[in-house]
C-alpha cells in the first residue's frame, strides 16, 4: 500500500445551508426526495433503495438513475416480494451484474431489537427479491452478525467477498469485522482498534481496507490517521496520512467515498 493516502476534497460553498425534506406531490412519483438511501453503481446506472422522506420513516422504493449522452434519467423499478421498508442500509451490485444486494439498515420490525443482519437480493432479470437472512442463528455465536445501521459493507469484486464493519444498533457501536462469501456464509475476522459508525471503508487494489472518518468513542474521528485492515495477515494498523501543505479534511461522518484507478480515495459530503 502507498505510504500516504491522497484525499481529493470536493467543496461546495453555500450562503446558507438548511437540512430538510421537502414534499412536492407533483414530483414525488418520479424523483426520490429521500435521505438514508442505499446506493450501488453498475455501468452507467446508480440503483437506490429504501430511505426516509417527509411522510415515511422507512420506504421500500427502488430507483434507477442512468447517465445518458445528454444528461440523466430517473426510473422506478418494478419489484416482486420487496423486503420491508428500511433506512440506512448498504448495497452493492454483484460482479456478474445480475443482482443488487441490500444489507442491514433499520426497519419498523428491527429498530431497537436484537436481530441478525438483514440481507436481501434483487434480481434484475426477474425483478424479484430474495431474502438471505438466517433467522435461526444463535445470538452471540461466532458467525452471528447483529443487524445495524451507519455501517460499511465493502464488496470485493475479484473474490465476491463482502466485508461488514462497524455501525450501531441504537445501543452498541461495533468494532467487529465480518467477511461474507458469495453465498453469505460468515467468517468473523479480527476486530478493529476502534469502534466506528458513520464511516466509510474503501478497498484498494492490494485488497487492503481503509476506514475513514465517522464517529469513534471520543467523537468525530481524526482525518490525520486511518485504520487499515490487511486481509493477508488478518490484522489492523493505524496509519498517519500526509496532509496537503499541512491541511487536512475536516472531521466528518455520513460522507461517501470512492476509489479511483490510482488508489486515491475521493470523499464528499458528511
Amino acid at each position: 500500500m502507498k505510504s500516504s493516502i491522497l484525499f481529493v476534497i470536493l467543496l461546495l460553498t453555500l450562503l446558507d445551508h438548511v437540512q430538510a425534506y421537502f414534499y412536492l406531490s407533483n414530483l414525488a412519483n418520479s424523483l426520490p426526495f429521500k435521505g438514508m438511501m442505499a446506493s450501488a453503481q453498475a455501468n452507467n446506472s446508480l440503483y437506490l433503495f429504501g430511505g426516509e422522506n417527509a411522510t415515511s420513516r422507512y420506504s421500500s422504493d427502488l430507483y434507477k438513475l442512468t447517465q445518458t449522452s445528454d444528461g440523466y434519467t430517473w426510473s422506478i423499478l418494478p419489484q416482486t416480494n420487496p423486503p420491508e421498508g428500511r433506512a440506512s442500509s448498504q448495497a452493492y451490485v454483484t460482479s456478474d451484474l445480475q443482482n443488487l444486494v441490500v444489507m442491514g439498515g433499520m426497519s419498523q420490525s428491527t429498530v431497537g431489537v436484537v436481530s441478525p443482519l438483514q440481507i436481501n437480493s434483487y434480481n434484475f432479470a426477474s425483478q424479484t427479491w430474495t431474502s438471505h437472512t438466517n433467522q435461526n442463528q444463535t445470538v452471540g455465536s461466532a458467525t452471528f452478525i447483529y443487524n445495524r445501521e451507519s455501517f460499511s459493507a465493502t464488496y470485493d469484486r475479484s473474490s465476491q467477498t463482502t466485508y461488514v464493519f462497524g455501525g450501531d444498533n441504537s445501543s452498541v457501536v461495533f468494532s467487529s469485522l465480518h467477511k461474507l462469501d458469495a453465498h453469505f456464509q460468515v467468517t468473523t475476522l479480527t476486530s478493529a482498534p476502534e469502534a466506528r459508525y458513520g464511516h466509510t471503508t474503501s478497498i484498494l487494489s492490494s485488497g487492503k481496507l481503509v476506514v475513514l472518518g465517522g464517529v469513534a468513542s471520543y467523537g468525530l474521528a481524526t482525518m490525520k490517521q486511518v485504520m487499515v485492515y490487511d486481509p493477508s495477515s488478518n490484522s489492523w494498523s493505524q496509519q498517519n496520512v500526509a496532509g496537503v501543505n499541512g491541511m487536512y479534511p475536516s472531521t466528518t461522518a455520513d460522507h461517501v467515498a470512492v476509489v479511483n484507478s490510482d488508489d486515491q480515495i475521493i470523499i464528499f459530503g458528511g
